[in-house]
């Protein structure tokens, strides 16, 4: 059996409506490729138990048992900003915004504290057998295990960026180059305080101990110096330095291009 086609004609105005149908439909194009999240801006390593930490924005932690060649991302329960880690007592103890506070025997497993507050935690340090941490607002918080946090009287209302222990005492620098110091980490006293010139620039960003003194920067060539901690000298200015120069310490070396996020 032959088979029989049939042949249609369409009209001059159906023939219009079907070109203009085609002409308005969506042309195909292809998806777009996913672009990767941004890697997070890390903020403070340290080195402990046989492995490096590093923390820093969006809550995220990196461990790295092989000398900072390969890292590992950590869950951390967190997603604001971590400013600062170390280690000491067995324990790595990381600190941020909105008071968040982890702390690990290994780097790996983190567990949430609390001080029951939500000041930025900027700074950390362990002596005299506690931790002092130190942050906005003035807050500072001590702990001797790590697990359990109490807030003490700074005796100030600006933000503290960093502290040191040196000497017999804890420094800490902030804002308004503001120095409170203390020799237990318990009961602080304002050692130096200056009227603001410059509300974004006047404040200390850091300070470090070593041969017998205290050295405390910050933004336009700012350099205080002190033996005791309390009696505070402005050192010339111009050295445009932001960060005070650290001791080489024992820590194995680490190197800053090894670490791919």
């Amino acid at each position: 059996m032959k088979k029989r086609f049939r042949t249609v004609i369409l009209g001059p105005g159906v023939l219009a409506a079907l070109i203009f149908a085609a002409a308005c439909e969506d042309p195909v194009t292809p998806k777009p490729t996913p672009k990767p999240a941004p890697a997070p801006t890390i903020r403070s390593v340290a080195f402990g138990a046989g492995r490096y930490v590093a923390v820093g924005s969006g809550g995220a932690i990196f461990s790295s048992s092989d000398g900072g060649s390969t890292w590992s991302r950590r869950e951390s329960a967190a997603t604001s900003y971590l400013w600062t880690v170390i280690y000491a007592k067995n324990l790595f103890v990381a600190m941020g915004d909105y008071g968040i506070i982890r702390t690990s025997p290994d780097g790996e497993q983190w567990t949430r504290r609390s001080y029951g507050d939500d000041a930025y935690l900027f700074s950390v340090v362990y002596a005299a057998g506690k931790f002092v941490a130190v942050g906005g607002r003035g807050d500072i918080v001590t702990s001797t295990d790590g697990a359990v946090w109490n807030k003490t009287v700074s005796n100030t209302k600006q933000n503290l960026r960093f502290v040191v222990y040196g000497g017999g005492k804890f420094v800490a620098v902030g804002h308004d180059e503001t120095i409170v110091t203390s020799t237990d980490g318990l009961t602080w006293k304002v050692t130096h305080q200056r009227e603001p010139l410059n509300e974004d620039q006047d404040y200390l960003r850091d300070i470090i101990y070593a041969s017998g003194q205290f050295i405390a920067v910050g933004p336009r060539g700012v350099v205080l110096t002190s033996r005791d901690g309390t009696k505070w000298r402005r050192s010339s200015r111009g050295l445009q330095i932001e960060t005070a120069v650290k001791m080489i310490s024992t820590v194995p070396p680490i190197n800053p291009a090894a670490i791919m996020w």
